[in-house]
């Protein structure tokens, strides 16, 4: 299984909103190496490839390209995890073809590929109210270039076990079990 976790390079966005996998990811403590060809970073763990594109976020398929064509991989093995700000902080959505709904990492993806036909986990950044409603951005371009609060940051943090899982379960029984236990 091939693990694309989507994401900004630099510093500078580390604890955006828009790095929500990576945090994920460095929850792990991956050796990561570089892959100049692909232009990302990459570690493995068991059998699985875990992928940091570093073409920055709109540009996400450059490096999927790369892997397809050099490990021939097969969309059944494939998952992609990013931010969604649909979704409450925390939130957690399994999901398979569909659009982008204007996520431009995923766009970038799916014009590579020329399908949408592919297993992504959803993580949730979008605020929510006292009352635990969804508070939808104004500018949802520059609400996930912004740090996450400290709440919300550890929040995301504590979900690297329960994407552990949905990726193992995955692997072992594939996505429409992972979709049916933790959707």
């Amino acid at each position: 299984m091939i693990v694309f976790g989507l994401g900004n390079p630099g510093e500078r966005y580390a604890n955006t909103r828009h790095n929500s996998a990576w945090v994920i990811f460095d929850q792990w403590s991956l050796d990561w190496v570089s892959n100049k060809y692909a232009q990302s970073l990459e570690a493995k763990k068991g059998g699985v490839l875990f992928v940091k594109p570093q073409t920055f976020m709109n540009e996400s398929g450059r490096s999927v390209a790369w892997y397809q064509k050099e490990l021939g991989f097969n969309l059944e093995d494939f998952v992609v995890i990013y931010d969604d700000v649909d979704l409450p902080v925390g939130r957690l959505r399994i999901s398979f073809d569909r659009d982008s709904r204007g996520h431009n990492g995923i766009k970038s993806i799916q014009e590579v590929l020329q399908t949408s036909a592919f297993v992504r986990v959803r993580i949730g950044i979008a605020p929510v109210n006292d009352e635990g409603e969804l508070q939808t951005p104004e500018s949802r371009t520059s609400f996930v270039l912004k740090d996450f609060s400290a709440k919300d940051l550890e929040t995301v943090r504590n979900l690297a076990p329960k994407i552990q899982s949905i990726l193992e379960t995955i692997e072992v029984k594939g996505y429409v079990e992972a979709m049916n236990r933790f959707n």
